[in-house]
C-alpha cells in the first residue's frame, strides 16, 4: 500500500527551520596573520600594503576589526571612483565613451551598484552575517568587472585610457581581501569571490542575508502550504495513492490544451491525416481503451493492490474478492443501450460522487494525434492529450503493444501526473530556499535532482504502467504483452547500468520486472480472462455487447 509521507514531510520541514532559524554567526574574533590572510587574495602584496596601513597598525588585530576597515577602505574607494566616472561622463566629448562612463556609472553607483553591495556588506557585518558579507563584496568584485570588461563575455572591451580601470582594480582587489577575511570568519571553505556570477549573488544573495527575515518568509510559506497539503489532498484512482494536488482541475486543462496548440504547430506538415490508416487503428485502439475507463470509474470500484507503485507487494484478496462479488452488476447490464454508442461524458455525473479524484475528467476533450516521425517516443498532455510518434509503431506493430502504450498514457491523465509535479515543484523550491543557506546553488540544485525530482518522475511511470496494464486487461488485450514492451523499449532505447538512477523513466527491464510480480500478473490477467470471456467486471466493466463505431464516437478521437 501506499505510504502516508505527510509526517515526514513535515518532521524534515520543521527540522529545515529550526536549523536555518538556530544558526547565527556568532563567531568569535579570531586572530589570523596577515600574511595568511593576504597569501589566499588575488593580489598578496596589494593585500599586505592595505592591511599594513591600518590605523593602529594589524598586530592582534581581530578579523571582525580588518573585516571592518576593509569595508570602510572599499566605501571610500567606491565612493571616488563615482566622483571620477561622474566627472568624465561630464567632459567626455565622444559618445561611445560617454556611453561607456554611463554604463560603470550604472554599475558602481548606489542601490544596483557596488555602493549598494556595500551599504549592504556594513549591515551584515552590523548582523554578524559573515557570509552575507561575503556575498555582498562578491557583487562588488562582480559589478566591478561589469563596468570594465562588459556585462557579457561577447561584449567588447571599451578602450579606456583614463584613470578609472585603474580605480576599478583596486576596489576589485579590496573586495577579494574582504571575501578571504570571511572566508575565516565563517570558518567555511566558500567559493572564491572571483568565480561567483553576479546575478546569482543579486538574485539570490539579497534575500539570504537576513536569517530572521527569511525564517519568517518561510514560516508564513510553509504555514499557508502545510494547510493547503491538508485541504487538497487526492487519491489516485485504483492506486489509492494520497497526495497533494494545489493545481485547479481548470488551470491543469488550460496548459495542457496550450502546450498542445504549441506542439501541433511544431509538427505542422507531419501530422498524419484521420483518415490515414495508422491514424484511424491508434484512434480506435485509443477509444477502447478510453471507453473502458469511463464504465470502470462510473463503478466507483478502486483497485487496492499498489504494491508494485510502492515497491512493497500488496494484497490482491481486496482485488480478487471483488472479481468474484460483481454477478449482481453484470445483471443489470445484460441489455443493450443506445448510449453505449457514442463515447460521450455523461458518466462524469456519476464520477462526481466520488469526489476530487476523477473530476478532473468531467467535459475532457480527448485528442490522439499520430506524428510521422522517427523518434521512438508517445506523450501526452493535460487535458486528454495523447500523441504517438510513427517511429514507435516500426518496432511495436500489435495492437496489444500499441495498447499497452496508449494505456500508460492514459495512466498518467487519470492520475493528474502534471498537477502532481507542479505542486512538488513548490515544495522542492522551498527546500532548495532553505538550503541556499547552508550549501552552494549548484549542489543543491544537482542534489534535489537526483534524489527529489527524478525519483518522482520514475514513481508517476511505473504508476501510469500499472494503471495501464489494468486498463488492457479490462479492454481485452493480453496484460502478459505489457512487460514486453517496456522490456524491448528498453532495448531500443539503448539503457545502460545507471538508467533507473539519472533518468527520468525507469529502465525497460525494470518495468518489465515489477509488471512481471506474481500479484501484479495475477490481478490483470483475473481482470482479463473474466473480460475475454465476456463476463463483466466490477471496477473494470467488460460485457458481451459490440462497440458499434459512429461518427459521434470518434469526433473526439
Amino acid at each position: 500500500m501506499a505510504r502516508d509521507i505527510k509526517p515526514s514531510l513535515l518532521s524534515s520541514l520543521v527540522v529545515l527551520l529550526f536549523l536555518l532559524f538556530a544558526q547565527s554567526s556568532n563567531a568569535t574574533n579570531k586572530i589570523v596573520e596577515v600574511n595568511k590572510i593576504c597569501n589566499a587574495t588575488l593580489n598578496p602584496s596589494f593585500c599586505s600594503k592595505i592591511l599594513n596601513s591600518k590605523p593602529g597598525g594589524t598586530n592582534r588585530a581581530d578579523l571582525i576589526t580588518l573585516a571592518k576597515y576593509t569595508i570602510g577602505v572599499v566605501r571610500f574607494n567606491v565612493t571616488n571612483t563615482i566622483r571620477l566616472i561622474k566627472s568624465l561622463i561630464k567632459n567626455s566629448t565622444n559618445s561611445d565613451a560617454k556611453d561607456h562612463y554611463q554604463l560603470c556609472l550604472t554599475h558602481f553607483d548606489y542601490e544596483e551598484g557596488a555602493l549598494g553591495e556595500v551599504v549592504y556588506a556594513e549591515k551584515m557585518l552590523k548582523a554578524k552575517d559573515y557570509q552575507g558579507v561575503n556575498v555582498a563584496a562578491s557583487g562588488v568584485m562582480a559589478t566591478v568587472e561589469g563596468c570594465v570588461s562588459g556585462d557579457s563575455p561577447s561584449d567588447p572591451v571599451f578602450p579606456d585610457h583614463s584613470s578609472l580601470p585603474k580605480y576599478a582594480e583596486y576596489v576589485e582587489q579590496v573586495a577579494d581581501i574582504i571575501c578571504v577575511i570571511c572566508n575565516y570568519l565563517t570558518g567555511r571553505k566558500l567559493v572564491h569571490s572571483s568565480e561567483i556570477r553576479h546575478e546569482e549573488d543579486r538574485g539570490r544573495g539579497r534575500y539570504m542575508r537576513n536569517p530572521r527575515l527569511v525564517f519568517f518568509v518561510l514560516l508564513v510559506l510553509s504555514g499557508i502550504l502545510i494547510t493547503m497539503h491538508f485541504r487538497d489532498l487526492e487519491t489516485v484512482p485504483y492506486t489509492k495513492r494520497t497526495r497533494c494536488i494545489l493545481l485547479s482541475n481548470d488551470m491543469e486543462r488550460q496548459l495542457g490544451e496550450a502546450e498542445f496548440e504549441n506542439k501541433k504547430a511544431s509538427f505542422k506538415g507531419k501530422i498524419l491525416p484521420p483518415i490515414h490508416p495508422q491514424s484511424v487503428r491508434i484512434r480506435m485502439i485509443s477509444m477502447e481503451i478510453i471507453d473502458t475507463l469511463q464504465r470502470g470509474l462510473s463503478k466507483e470500484q478502486v483497485w487496492s493492490d499498489v504494491g508494485y507503485v510502492t515497491g512493497f507487494e500488496g494484497d490482491t484478496e481486496e482485488t480478487l474478492k471483488s472479481l468474484t462479488n460483481a454477478s449482481a452488476y453484470c445483471k443489470a447490464e445484460s441489455g443493450w443501450h443506445k448510449e453505449d454508442e457514442i463515447l460521450d461524458d455523461s458518466w462524469v455525473q456519476q464520477i462526481r460522487k466520488k469526489g476530487p479524484a476523477a473530476s478532473h475528467l468531467d467535459g475532457l476533450n480527448w485528442e490522439v494525434l499520430v506524428v510521422n516521425d522517427s523518434e521512438v517516443n508517445a506523450f501526452w498532455l493535460p487535458g486528454g492529450k495523447i500523441v504517438v510518434y510513427t517511429g514507435l509503431l516500426e518496432h511495436f506493430k500489435s495492437d496489444a503493444e500499441i495498447a499497452t502504450i496508449i494505456g500508460h498514457e492514459v495512466g498518467h491523465a487519470l492520475a493528474r501526473h502534471t498537477a502532481e509535479y507542479v505542486t512538488k515543484k513548490l515544495w522542492f523550491a522551498i527546500l532548495q530556499f532553505i538550503l541556499y543557506r547552508f550549501v552552494t546553488p549548484e549542489i543543491v540544485t544537482i542534489v534535489s535532482f537526483l534524489l527529489l525530482k527524478l525519483p518522482l518522475y520514475r514513481l508517476m511511470e511505473m504508476e501510469a504502467d500499472y494503471i495501464g496494464m489494468l486498463l488492457i486487461a479490462s479492454t481485452g488485450y493480453d496484460p502478459r504483452v505489457a512487460p514486453t514492451v517496456y522490456e524491448k523499449l528498453g532495448k531500443v532505447k539503448g539503457e545502460w547500468a545507471l538508467w533507473d538512477y539519472l533518468f527520468t523513466h525507469p529502465s525497460g527491464r525494470k518495468r518489465a520486472e515489477l509488471l512481471s510480480q506474481a500479484k501484479i500478473m495475477e490481478e490483470a490477467f483475473t481482470i482479463y480472462k473474466n473480460a475475454r470471456s465476456g463476463r463483466c467486471i466490477e471496477g473494470f466493466v467488460w460485457t458481451n455487447k459490440t462497440y458499434i463505431a459512429t461518427p459521434e464516437s470518434t469526433k473526439n478521437l
